[in-house]
């Protein structure tokens, strides 16, 4: 496999599973925060609150596009030696742009109006940055292992 689809697997792999682990701690956060102590009643609204069309929607969207420019970031970091930093803060822009205009366009095309856009946004707006961290940190350290696994 030569050196540009190994740093295209990579970083999509790094990328989506930062993604999953948000997501997933998110989720967690959002029922212990929501249960006041009454699991079995916020299980429940926890599970109702998954039907929403806009929220379901826009995390496959989000995982789609995570995982393909997760494959630019490892060609960026791994291939070019671009600074991780700077590719994390560029695909969170980018992530961030295609989020918002779909949370929006969906929501518009539906009547779906909400009062509360801004504090949204700024929620995906910290998920979304910390999952481009913690993916741009593990391409980083996958590039050690990838010259160390060099002849």
């Amino acid at each position: 496999m030569d050196q540009l689809a190994r740093a295209r697997r990579i970083g999509g792999g790094r990328a989506f599973f930062a993604c999953l682990w948000m997501l997933l701690f998110f989720e967690m956060l959002m029922f212990f925060v929501g249960s006041h102590g009454d699991f079995m009643h916020e299980g429940r609204n926890f599970m109702l609150s998954q039907e929403d069309p806009v929220a379901t929607s826009a995390v496959v969207v989000v995982f789609v596009t995570v995982f393909l420019l997760g494959r630019v970031a490892g060609r960026q970091i791994l291939v070019a030696g671009k600074n991780h930093l700077i590719v994390a803060l560029i695909q969170w822009s980018i992530t961030m742009g295609v989020l918002i205009v779909y949370v929006l366009g969906f929501s518009w095309i539906w009547g779906i109006a909400s009062d509360e856009w801004v504090t949204i946004f700024l929620i995906q707006g910290l998920i979304m940055g910390c999952v481009w961290l913690l993916a741009v940190r593990n391409i980083k350290r996958a590039s050690a292992r990838l010259r160390e696994s060099r002849p």
